[in-house]
């Protein structure tokens, strides 16, 4: 296992605060010499400590939406063939996880075009019939409350002591004393479809799958010509512009059992409407320190973490205590793999998504 120096904390603190920030900055930031930060980096992700710095995209701005799904499957082969096949070869796949406890399965998430959830449930009613899957589930989300991300804040870990500390007491009584907090819903994006040319889509694909590159590794990647004249400038452009449209967010991917981090679970929730809102009123004022995503449901909500199995026994304990009814899955995280977006999908003639690759016919051929 990759071991972090406690020397070393500072900086990955720093890299999550500044995903995209050049060694220089960094350098500043934790009082290092700008050769030194960029020595750490290369030696941290050769150990693979931490490995990738990805973008998180607005869906609303490329007309899409999140959708999540729980696969009901008992025979492993068919579990190993839905993750080869359907996830390898799906267009908008965007990540899968295997799951254990209230059912065994797959968790998955899909990033698809606004308006094709049907051509899903197609395919997983097709599975369903041929018996590669024993039932799926579509989480009923609701699609204009905001979804609050909580990150992994490594000013909670104690090296010398390899644990987290955090006081859960404290937080659940914060909580405890919100009363009849409104519902907060996402900001409306404005679609910026009719902009996206196929450049801007190749571009987004190479930024969600490693972020932290030079422009000019990025033109290489997709084989253009850093020499010739205007195309630097022309990258750079687009890039700002997907930034200030497109992208939500940079995220840094760390190796988390290197911070004694080897479990996801994930919970569902049923609970009446207020205390839902409460929660996700208090999770954005007060977020808890490990990496995690909570999304309102029309039976409560769903929250998806991953954390430390001993402070996992902390959060379960809470939310069942202010559910109806609570499931609990615990997620198989070696067994977990990202999706960046796919430039294939897209139409850039017609400034539109591919949606009948989503079809049944085209996936299960």
């Amino acid at each position: 296992m990759a071991f972090v120096e406690e020397r070393d904390l500072p900086l990955l603190i720093s890299l999550q605060e500044k995903p995209l920030a050049p060694a220089s900055r960094l350098a500043k930031t934790v009082g290092l010499s700008t050769p030194t930060v960029i020595s750490r980096l290369r030696t941290l992700k050769a150990e693979r400590s931490y490995y990738s710095v990805i973008a998180d995209l607005k869906p609303e701005a490329l007309e899409m939406e999140i959708i999540d799904v729980i696969l009901e499957i008992n025979n492993i082969d068919n579990v190993k063939y839905i993750e080869k096949h359907i996830c390898y070869n799906h267009p908008f796949t965007l990540f899968r996880i295997r799951c254990f406890g209230n059912l065994n399965g797959l968790y998955l998430q899909f990033r698809t075009p606004k308006g094709s959830k049907e051509l899903l449930k197609d395919l997983f009613r097709e599975l369903q019939q041929r018996k590669i899957i024993d039932d799926f589930f579509i989480a009923t989300v609701i699609s204009q409350a905001k979804s609050i991300y909580t990150k992994s804040n490594l000013t909670n870990w104690e090296p010398k002591m390899m644990r987290w500390s955090f006081d859960w007491d404290n937080w659940i009584n914060k909580y405890e004393k919100m009363k009849n907090e409104k519902r907060l819903m996402k900001t409306e994006e404005q679609s910026c479809l009719e902009k996206i040319d196929q450049l801007d889509m190749a571009l987004l694909e190479e930024l969600t799958m490693n972020a932290r590159r030079k422009n000019t590794e990025i033109m290489e990647s997709l084989n253009l010509d850093k020499h010739e004249v205007g195309v630097p400038q022309r990258v750079s452009r687009k890039i700002k512009f997907l930034q200030k449209k497109v992208i939500q967010q940079y995220r840094v991917f760390l190796r988390w059992e290197t911070f004694e981090i080897y479990n996801s679970f994930l919970i569902f929730s049923e609970c009446d409407e207020q205390t839902a809102n409460n929660l996700q009123n208090h999770l954005a004022k007060m977020p808890i320190p490990f990496e995690s995503v909570l999304k309102l449901t029309e039976e409560g909500f769903m929250w998806y973490l991953r954390c430390p199995a001993s402070h996992f026994s902390e959060i379960s304990d809470f939310v069942w205590s202010i559910s109806d009814k609570a499931h609990f899955y615990f997620l198989d995280y070696k067994t977990s793999e990202f999706y960046g977006i796919w430039k294939g999908a897209y139409d850039a003639e017609n400034r539109q998504w591919k949606i009948e690759l989503m079809r049944k016919e085209k996936l299960l051929a």
